[in-house]
């Protein structure tokens, strides 16, 4: 295996490891750090290294699965007994599993759904609840109605199979149903970014989640951020990885530092006109619909 590429699974393996929740409804918490510990890494390289790597040029979140089922496949206190496995109702397919677990630690039976989201955080937009502020950087993924379907959706798959008779016979009923919803917010840059202090009053998001800012193209060159653009498969952990040829125009994230700063870190940088279009897609996507409820921390 190249190094380069042994480096950076490892240091993706790591970083999932540690990766704290996004969102901080305690039912999309799951804790990896309570579930492994970084001695399957090598195991998990040894073994699954070629899987992983072919995984690592598809899409991102495709990715994030492969990692995860990995470290599953090798730790002795789990068994996956199932894992995208479509549901299907008698007239109406319900939903998509994404893992059933055997838990040997506590023996019993988990529904665990996997996201990894990076959302942008704009400026307060009059009429609109702050917790419609997060949005995808394509501009059509709020991180409140993520919230919501995960919740609402998803996390029920195995309550609303069980009311139609449609879950299968050949696998058992979770006892719990939980989300592994991980990644980062990104925040308007400022000189007084202190995620210690402001995140409490960032809406919509865990407290110990990963944040780091974002950057319009003319800021970032008229701040001095030097750096480079960085491929999906190189927005897990902050380890530089191969060189590869750059594959995503921006808006995308980038790995690099302004000047006085001591590390590297993830930034995220978008076209100029970018904050002004997501504000227009918040606009017509909330304008005319109920404000969520905020989520009780």
């Amino acid at each position: 295996m190249d190094e380069a590429v042994r480096a950076q699974l490892r240091q993706d393996l790591l970083w999932i490891l540690q990766a704290p929740a996004l969102l901080p409804a305690a039912e999309l918490g799951w804790d990896p750090g309570e579930a492994f510990t970084a001695d399957l890494i090598d195991p998990v390289l040894t073994t699954q290294w070629q899987a992983l790597e072919q995984a690592r040029h598809g899409k991102l979140g495709h990715y994030f699965e492969a990692l995860v089922q990995a470290l599953f496949t090798a730790s002795p206190d789990y068994r996956i007994l199932a894992s995208n496995c479509i549901i299907r109702g008698p007239s109406r397919t319900l939903g998509e599993l994404d893992l059933l677990l055997e838990d040997y630690r506590q023996g019993c039976i988990v529904h665990l759904e996997l996201a990894l989201k990076f959302y942008l955080l704009i400026p307060e937009v009059p009429d609109i609840d702050p917790a419609c502020r997060w949005i995808g950087s394509g501009l059509k993924d709020f991180m409140t109605l993520k919230s919501q379907r995960l919740l609402s959706h998803q996390l029920r798959l195995p309550e609303r199979a069980a009311e139609e008779n449609a879950w299968p016979l050949h696998l058992p009923r979770p006892d719990q149903s939980l989300g592994w919803v991980t990644g980062r917010g990104f925040v308007p840059y400022s000189t007084e970014l202190d995620t210690a202090t402001t995140a409490q009053s960032w809406p919509l998001i865990a407290p110990q989640a990963l944040v780091r800012p974002w950057l319009t193209e003319s800021d970032a060159r008229q701040r001095g951020l030097t750096g480079h653009w960085i491929n999906k498969s190189q927005w897990l952990s902050p380890h530089p990885g191969p060189n590869e040829t750059r594959k995503h125009p921006p808006p995308a994230q980038w790995l690099g530092r302004l000047p006085g700063e001591g590390e590297d870190g993830h930034w995220f940088i978008v076209p100029d006109d970018w904050p002004e279009r997501a504000q227009g897609s918040m606009l017509r996507r909330f304008d005319r619909l109920p404000m969520p409820r905020q989520t009780d921390r």
